[in-house]
């Protein structure tokens, strides 16, 4: 192994001491009374090492909503509107596979949902998310289209997604498939998108 794959492979041992000592911590004295000094002292690395790793401690409980949302951008952005909905399919898909394999994926449902700065912290990656969707959307617009039928989507399909995954995790919905659910979501938001934008209104005046 080369000295950078030596690197790179401590690194990501670090990272992985540092998740692992946190949920050690939440479970046992909870999120507020969790500290830093004692992850780390957990994960045997100093505070400053830690800082090169994640921000906050919210970054502990976020990183995988945070890559998530990050390869989603990254997605989007690479892609053209007219295969936006098949990348998004695929994206979700993976998302949805990476939840399955998650063991710690309803725990840090239970925190996100019971701390208010962690949702908002989370809300805010979904709206980073939707922002993008909806900007691809619009940019195969004709001119001067109505962009709410496109912002509706976007929204459409991130937080019917969340609904989706929320339910999963929490056991509220008896969805044996998770990747094929969330790929639905994109499609009845491809489906209702294709509807709201071929509908033209009512000239004023001669509305029933």
């Amino acid at each position: 192994m080369t000295q950078g794959g030596l690197r790179e492979r401590k690194a990501l041992q670090t990272r992985e001491a540092l998740l692992r000592a946190a949920f050690r911590s939440f479970d046992e004295v909870g999120y507020e009374a969790t500290t830093l000094e004692g992850v780390c002292a957990e994960a045997q690395v100093s505070v400053r090492t830690f800082f090169r790793y994640f921000e906050s401690k919210a970054d502990l409980v976020l990183e995988p909503n945070r890559v998530a949302a990050a390869r989603l951008l990254e997605a989007v952005n690479a892609s053209t509107a007219k295969d936006l909905f098949d990348t998004l399919t695929e994206q979700y898909a993976r998302v949805s596979r990476d939840l399955e394999h998650d063991s710690t994926a309803r725990r840090r449902l239970d925190l996100l949902l019971s701390d208010q700065q962690l949702l908002a912290r989370l809300l805010s990656l979904d709206l980073d998310v939707e922002t993008s969707i909806s900007r691809r959307l619009r940019s195969s617009a004709p001119q001067k289209s109505d962009p709410l039928p496109y912002d509706l989507a976007a929204a459409t399909i991130v937080s019917g997604v969340r609904h989706v995954i929320v339910g999963h995790l929490t056991g509220r919905s008896k969805c044996s498939n998770l990747a094929a659910e969330t790929g639905r979501v994109v499609r009845l938001a491809e489906s209702a998108l294709a509807a709201w934008t071929s509908q033209s209104p009512q000239p004023r005046g001669k509305r029933q």
